[in-house]
């Protein structure tokens, strides 16, 4: 179906019925069966994902009150939820808490009220929630510990390029989308742009290379104020020869009209080499960067109608050469084989796949039938445990499958061309209010704002 942002949205499943296990039916219902609740750690990268994290937990799995514990990040969404979800508030339904430290946190997970954690982060941050499910409960069997945990989870998200001619047109579309998933909140989300997969022989690659350079010339970087990403961004630099490595100067995206620019960094590219040669370094493309950094590999081989199956889907699909299952993103001119592209489609083994468009699309589809998370065929939980969205309920949902219109269809999201942020502000002020009087002080205030900071 079509949804807003002009993407066709698609939920693929597998057909053939999948055997019950006690691991993943069972145990499920006997959760939801249980009396308890679910605790809903909020994201720290985006407003949006706590919301519709709570509202999953709810209706769909595990079905249960919900208690959410904001990100240290984001205690503002307090408000908000409380205005959002006040009829579920008012019949106990739902609850809030702000970020008192881990050792907070540790305590209400501790509790035996609490059945199920949902979280969004890293898998470092996984890891050590369900350490602590286990301590708090030395009677209950590693599988359930890790049924009583569904995350959302990382992934250093490649963009594969098909071979073939592609118009002029179509080469720059196609590093836009590529450069804007990437400077879009400075790479910290977990659908940025990190990987750029070109075959070896492509005769056109030398030119997109040219123009993706431009790109990250032109198109301006957010601030990069998520804490700890700066430090992992230069460590995944510091593992490549210098003569690999190019910060490519930019424009940045003031956070205050004071212009700010204390926590702006340029983005890396790094240059991996061709996969197979002795100098090839796969460093960037096996650790998330969750920041400004784009990393650029070659694969060999003849970029025939074969590349895509033999070559670009066997590389991407094996975790021991790039990070995490949650999306992928296919790029190719309208003149290639559209079989070709569903076949590689089916064979990528991520929870979502893009074609000819950024996988953050994807992402609002999980209001629209569509599913969240990292691939059930990917073992290693880099990219988190169960998914988000279904909310039709289809059995045996593998991926979700995003398309645009065409490859030269406009940018959705074109950072060029994004309203000064006074009147972003007034945008949000007018939404927020809960009638027209709060909306015209709002708007007001936001004007205001600029000449009172003047007399301060």
């Amino acid at each position: 179906r079509y949804f807003p942002f002009f993407h066709k949205l698609e939920l693929w499943a597998d057909a053939t019925p999948l055997p019950e296990s006690p691991k993943s039916s069972d145990i499920e219902c006997q959760v939801k069966n249980e009396h308890g609740i679910a605790v809903v750690l909020g994201a720290g990268n985006q407003s949006a994902i706590t919301i519709f994290d709570a509202l999953f937990c709810f209706f769909n799995h595990p079905c249960k009150p919900i208690l959410i514990k904001h990100h240290p990040l984001r205690p503002h969404l307090h408000s908000f939820c409380s205005d959002f979800f006040a009829p579920l508030i008012k019949r106990g339904f739902l609850d809030q808490v702000l970020d008192e430290g881990v050792g907070r946190t540790q305590a209400i997970l501790a509790r035996e009220e609490v059945k199920h954690v949902h979280m969004t982060g890293s898998l470092g941050t996984a890891q050590a929630i369900e350490a602590n499910l286990a301590e708090t409960r030395p009677h209950m069997s590693k599988g359930e510990i890790e049924n009583m945990l569904t995350s959302e989870l990382g992934c250093a998200t490649p963009w594969i390029i098909a071979p073939g001619k592609y118009s002029k047109r179509e080469l720059n579309m196609a590093a836009k989308h590529i450069v804007t998933g990437k400077k879009v909140n400075a790479g910290c989300n977990c659908v940025c742009s990190q990987a750029v997969i070109i075959p070896e022989a492509w005769a056109q690659k030398e030119e997109f290379k040219r123009i993706l350079m431009k790109s990250l010339e032109n198109i301006p970087t957010d601030p990069l104020y998520y804490p700890g990403s700066c430090e992992k961004v230069k460590g995944i630099v510091s593992h490549y020869d210098p003569v690999k490595v190019t910060q490519v100067p930019g424009r940045a995206v003031l956070r205050n009209i004071d212009g700010d620019e204390s926590d702006f960094m340029d983005p890396y590219i790094v240059d991996c080499g061709t996969y197979g040669n002795d100098n090839f370094n796969g460093h960037a493309l096996r650790n998330e960067a969750f920041g400004p950094l784009l990393a650029i590999m070659e694969l060999p081989g003849i970029p025939d109608d074969k590349y895509l199956l033999d070559k670009a889907v066997p590389f991407v699909n094996n975790k021991d050469n790039i990070y995490g299952s949650l999306s992928c993103c296919l790029i190719f001119p309208k003149t290639y084989d559209a079989k070709i592209v569903r076949d590689a489609a089916g064979a990528l083994n991520y929870g979502c796949v893009a074609l000819n468009t950024w996988s953050f699309y994807a992402y609002f589809g999980i209001g629209h039938g569509g599913t969240w998370g990292g691939s059930k065929f990917d073992t290693t939980g880099q990219s988190g445990r169960g998914l988000v969205g279904n909310l039709f309920m289809v059995p045996n949902a593998e991926k979700t499958v995003v398309s645009s219109r065409a490859l030269t269809f406009p940018l959705i999201i074109d950072k060029n061309l994004l309203p000064p942020k006074i009147l972003s502000d007034a945008a949000s002020g007018v939404l927020l209010a809960k009638n027209a009087g709060q909306a015209i002080c709002a708007v007001a205030s936001t004007f205001l704002k600029p000449i009172t900071s003047c007399f301060k």
